[in-house]
């Protein structure tokens, strides 16, 4: 009873620290990077100057060197949030381990049977998806079946957790292309 006992309080430490290094990563590096590009785009394009403009090449190295800041943005928030879905993931498998373990607790499972569920992956496809327990009665309440519902449950809720992340990619993505709208807007306008 004492290791499971140490083993929850290392498992809600160590989900602590990997929920604050993801909030803290994030914070730095998208929206840090968010606004680097903002600023990289609203200087250089405030002094691009459309009446020195004689060519066509010109424009079209105008377009090559935008399309470029968007690629390399693009290519940017990609990575930053592919390291945030894995602190995210990791944090969710730590919650799982974590609730599992403190159900063995509650209801004085067999190891065998946690150390089968402690052993199952979170990232695979949810059995159902009725995420909810049934009414208490005293011949289904035992450790399986809790095990079997947190599987489940953080199998749901892994899967809502990687649609949620591509939103990130696709507000920074939008915010950069709204700024370069505007900003063409006012070069058009001033030429």
């Amino acid at each position: 009873m004492d290791i499971l006992e140490k083993q929850i309080e290392y498992l809600n430490g160590t989900m602590k620290d990997t929920a604050s290094e993801a909030n803290s990563f994030l914070l730095k590096y998208h929206f840090g990077g968010l606004i680097a590009v903002l600023a990289l785009l609203n200087i250089d394009l405030v002094l691009v100057n459309p009446a020195s403009f004689s060519t066509v090449l010109d424009y079209a190295l105008l377009s090559v060197a935008i399309l470029f800041v968007v690629l390399l943005s693009y290519k940017y928030f990609r990575f930053v949030l592919n390291h945030y879905c894995r602190f995210s993931e990791s944090h969710r498998k730590l919650k799982y381990k974590y609730e599992l373990t403190l159900h063995l607790l509650l209801c004085q499972g067999d190891n065998r049977d946690y150390q089968f569920y402690l052993e199952q992956s979170v990232s695979g496809e949810p059995e159902s998806e009725v995420d909810e327990i049934d009414e208490p009665d005293t011949e289904n309440y035992e450790f399986n079946y809790f095990a079997k519902y947190l599987l489940n449950h953080h199998r749901i809720k892994f899967r809502k957790l990687k649609e949620k992340d591509d939103s990130y990619l696709w507000i920074a993505m939008l915010i950069i292309a709204l700024t370069l709208s505007i900003r063409t807007i006012f070069i058009v306008i001033g030429s």
